[in-house]
C-alpha cells in the first residue's frame, strides 16, 4: 500500500470511479476499504451538487425607479375598463390631457408591456 495524502487518495478514487471501475475494484486496486471508497465518492458528489463558496452570490437587481406613467395608472385602468378596444394612441391622448409629461413612445411601451390585456394588475407596470 502506498502512503497518500487524503486529497491524493480521494483524487485516485474519483479518477478510477469515473473510468468505470466498481467501488469494490477501486478498493482492491488501492488497497483500501470499500467504505472508504463509498464515503469519498459520496463526499465528492455532495461537493459537486452544493453551491460554490468561492463565487459570490448574484446581486439582487436594483429596484425600479418610479416611472413617469405610475401616477396615471388609475386613469389608464379606467380607460381600459370603459373602452376595451381603445388604442395606445388614444390612451396617450387622454393621459396627456390630464397632464402626463412623457412621450408617446414611453407610454406606448408601457401600454404594450401589458400585452393589451385589460387586467388592472399588469397595466403600465414594467416587468
Amino acid at each position: 500500500m502506498q502512503a497518500w495524502t487524503h486529497e491524493e487518495l480521494t483524487s485516485q478514487i474519483i479518477t478510477l470511479s469515473l473510468k468505470g471501475m466498481s467501488r469494490r475494484a477501486v478498493a482492491r486496486s488501492l488497497g483500501i476499504s470499500r467504505n472508504t471508497v463509498r464515503k469519498a465518492i459520496e463526499t465528492h458528489r455532495q461537493g459537486r451538487e452544493s453551491s460554490h463558496c468561492a463565487l459570490p452570490a448574484p446581486a439582487a437587481p436594483a429596484p425600479r425607479p418610479p416611472g413617469i406613467a405610475d401616477g396615471y395608472t388609475d386613469q389608464i385602468v379606467e380607460l381600459l375598463a370603459k373602452y376595451p378596444d381603445i388604442t395606445a394612441q388614444r390612451v396617450f391622448e387622454e393621459v396627456r390631457e390630464a397632464g402626463y409629461p412623457g412621450s408617446y413612445g414611453a407610454s406606448r411601451c408601457g401600454y404594450a408591456s401589458c400585452g393589451r390585456q385589460r387586467n388592472a394588475d399588469r397595466v403600465w407596470k414594467r416587468q
